[in-house]
């Protein structure tokens, strides 16, 4: 009983390790991809961005029959490669490890899972899983502004209403910027079609950088967006 009671004590620590790990990225538990078996060790936890590529080496022994299978989300992660490596000289028994080379495509969190199998045998000899977080990759700014708390400030982009298309604010952090106009102004030389600037109007609320996202699409359309701008304020 005293045995039970322990297992069940560390499964629970684990459980609120995950917990508070999740947390920190403002992700919720039940959002992670695959399930987290109290059967299974949890031998890692580690953090990308968006198109990295990393390697997760696995001891691993063919002469023994068993090798590693590997279940993951095919929509946040790409398995590119799988090899076994022999370990030093290459004698009669002798082990290695099984390299597996992913690349993270999606934001989020996700489980990676390894069952050490026979591959004709259902029987799972051992399996260990590895948490994932996954960032999104920073855009470098197109533009940076530096401005002082409480300046009122100008960031005109170009754009053509006759397309349908036009800028809109996509990000922003209302605690340090607050938006106080939008304007279009045509250009100098009126013509049917010709484009000019949209304009947006903000107002500086409190130090630090922040970064706004603008995106150009059609407002009645979410997936018309033809592109995007990052513009980075520091505010003093």
């Amino acid at each position: 009983m005293k045995t039970k009671a322990k297992i069940k004590k560390v499964l629970g620590s684990l459980s609120l390790s995950i917990a508070i790990f999740v947390s920190g990225f403002g992700i919720a538990l039940g959002q992670i991809t695959c399930p987290l078996s109290s059967q299974t060790d949890l031998i890692n936890v580690i953090e990308k961005v968006q198109g990295e590529q990393f390697k997760i080496s696995l001891p691993e022994n063919p002469s023994t029959g068993y090798s590693w299978e590997v279940n993951y989300d095919t929509c946040i992660l790409r398995l590119d490669n799988h090899v076994y490596t022999p370990e030093g000289e290459q004698a009669i028994g002798s082990g290695g490890s099984a390299q597996f080379t992913f690349t993270a495509l999606e934001e989020g969190l996700t489980l990676i899972t390894f069952s050490l199998k026979r591959p004709w045998e259902t029987e799972v000899l051992e399996q260990k899983q590895i948490l994932v977080s996954i960032k999104k990759k920073s855009k470098s700014p197109d533009a940076q502004y530096s401005v002082h708390v409480g300046d009122s400030f100008e960031v005109a982009l170009g754009s053509n209403p006759s397309t349908g298309y036009s800028w809109e604010i996509s990000s922003i952090d209302g605690n340090m910027l607050e938006m106080s106009a939008e304007d279009f102004i045509p250009s100098p030389i009126p013509m049917v079609g010709s484009s000019g600037s949209q304009v947006f109007t903000l107002k500086a609320l409190e130090k630090g950088t922040t970064e706004i996202i603008f995106i150009y699409k059609r407002p009645w359309d979410d997936d018309s967006v033809s592109a995007e701008k990052v513009i980075r304020i520091n505010i003093q």
